[in-house]
């Protein structure tokens, strides 16, 4: 996260874990379909992996006073 105005900026990393189980049967097309990226394991994981990276930002942005209240 940057602060435009001053410079500061605060870095933060996370993980995310996902997994896709996805079943295929010869008898059914449907199954043949792209996953759109935000359903898939890799969006998932990136999806959680941001948000955790954002919550530790947040949170040391609270703990240094950044915030006025």
């Amino acid at each position: 996260m940057v602060d435009a105005q001053s410079g500061l900026y605060m870095t933060g990393s996370g993980l995310g874990k996902a997994v896709t189980t996805r079943e295929v049967t010869l008898l059914n097309d449907e199954n043949l379909d792209e996953v759109k990226f935000n359903q898939s394991s890799i969006g998932t994981s990136t999806k959680k992996a941001l948000d955790t990276a954002v919550a530790k930002v947040v949170k040391r942005m609270l703990q240094k006073k950044i915030f006025d209240h």
